[in-house]
This record gives structure tokens, sequence and C-alpha cells, in this order.
């Protein structure tokens, strides 16, 4: 945590995660406002949440072909965009099913930033002077972590 750069960069993965997850959030609620019923909000969550995920290996690519740091700007910036729009739609009565096409451009917009704000991570240490992390010793902990830990003899 000495590190001037890994500071910033937890600062802005915590900016970069923030919206999205307050924004599933805010359907959730903007759907139990609009109909009464929280499966509503659930169902517009549940839309931008599949859409990112299905998107998020094509949004990716597309990231790589910018220069990081702008990339990520702009999707934020899209994103936030989207809800605005989901906003504007709910303040003037539209009906649900607009409110889940529109649910949809955020997710499809935010699918590769959180993926992109991790690979910012890797200069921002090898910058520091940081050695990457052996494979077999990153293998290791991967596995640890999908099989848990060994018993004790």
């Amino acid at each position: 945590m000495r590190s001037r750069s890994f500071r910033r960069w937890g600062v802005a993965n915590l900016f970069a995660r923030l919206p999205l997850t307050m924004s599933l959030l805010a359907l959730v609620l903007l759907g139990e406002l609009i109909t009464g019923s929280l499966a509503t909000g659930a169902m517009l969550s549940g839309i931008l949440t599949v859409t990112s995920g299905v998107l998020a290996q094509p949004r990716g690519r597309s990231l790589d072909r910018v220069e990081l740091r702008t990339g990520l700007r702009r999707d934020l910036v899209l994103s936030s965009v989207g809800m605005a729009a989901i906003a504007l739609a709910a303040a003037t009565a539209a009906p649900v099913w607009v409110l889940g096409v529109l649910a949809g451009v955020p997710g499809v917009v935010s699918a590769a930033i959180l993926g992109g704000v991790r690979a910012l991570l890797v200069p921002t240490r090898l910058g520091d002077g940081i050695e990457p992390p052996d494979p077999p010793g990153a293998r290791f902990g991967h596995g640890a972590f999908l099989w848990g830990a060994p018993p004790a003899p």
C-alpha cells in the first residue's frame, strides 16, 4: 500500500465497481416503485447482469482496440448515460418493457469495465518494480481457492 500508483488503482477500482453495483440496486428499487413488485426490479437487474455477462468477451476485445484508460472512461460515461436514460424513461412513466430494453444498455456498455480495471493493475504493479507471480504458485493458489484447503493430518 506504500505505492502511490497502487493506491490510485485501488480508488479507480472502487469507482469503477460502484456504478455497476449501485445500478443493480437502483433498478430493483425502480421496479418496485413503478409496479409495486420487487420481481419487476429483479427482472430489470437481471437484464443488466445477463447482457453484461454475455457480452463481456466481445466488449473486452473492443476495449483492447483502444488505449485502455480512454476506453474505460468512455464506457463509464456511456454507462452513466444509459442509467440517465432509464431514469428519464421512469420519470415519463414509460412501460416496463421500455425500461427492460434500456436496462440492457448499461449492461452492454459496462461489460468490459471490471476486466479493464483489472488489466490496469498489471502495468501499475510492474511499473513499481514488483515481480509478477510465478505461474505454478498462481495455479496452486487458484486450485486451493476452487477445491479448498487440504485437510489437516
